[in-house]
């Protein structure tokens, strides 16, 4: 079924466009969940969860762009299931570590106190992406926003993990000056 389909039965309040949704969607938001909470069981719990935010934020909003929404919504269901797990206790598993990573860059912080300068962030971030050459943006984006390990990005793109690490220090360290010069981050 096409996504403006599946829209269309959220806004008429449809049940089957939770079927529909989870039929054409299930693998996508299952990758996306356990590439951040390495666990099967959670992860479904965490696509259950991102089918109930659908429901309820369909409408009002109307995502011009379904996979990208739902993505959207799956990655923070996922982020706010981890750190509910491991709020005690902090290792260096993936998640922590690309945190971490980007940490040198961006404020990841899960209290954002201004709401505006984190669009105005975001918005600046969105720009620096589009400056990267897209097998560049491509690493930063599956490590990133999609948790990859280093060793899992190596193999999708069929890279050296050794370049991938490469790519990933150059791109943060850009990204770092690029928002220097933004006045965003100092």
């Amino acid at each position: 079924m096409e996504d403006k389909a599946i829209i269309d039965l959220y806004l008429s309040r449809s049940e089957k466009a939770i079927n529909e949704t989870d039929k054409k969607y299930r693998p996508f938001c299952r990758s996306i969940a356990f590439n951040i909470l390495r666990d099967h069981g959670e992860s479904d719990e965490c696509i259950n969860d991102t089918y109930l935010k659908l429901w309820n934020s369909i409408p009002p909003q109307i995502p011009v762009m379904l996979a990208n929404y739902i993505a959207k919504i799956t990655r923070n269901t996922a982020l706010f299931f981890y750190r509910q797990k491991h709020r005690l206790k902090r290792g260096g598993d993936t998640v922590e570590l690309a945190l971490s990573e980007i940490a040198e860059c961006v404020d990841v912080s899960s209290d954002v106190e201004d709401e505006a300068a984190g669009r105005e962030t975001a918005a600046e971030i969105a720009e620096f992406l589009d400056s990267l050459d897209e097998s560049r943006r491509v690493v930063f984006l599956l490590r990133y926003w999609y948790f990859l390990s280093n060793g899992e990005i190596a193999k999708r793109q069929n890279i050296s993990e050794a370049s991938v690490r490469t790519s990933l220090h150059r791109s943060r360290k850009q990204l770092k000056k690029f928002l220097e010069e933004k006045g965003i981050y100092q």
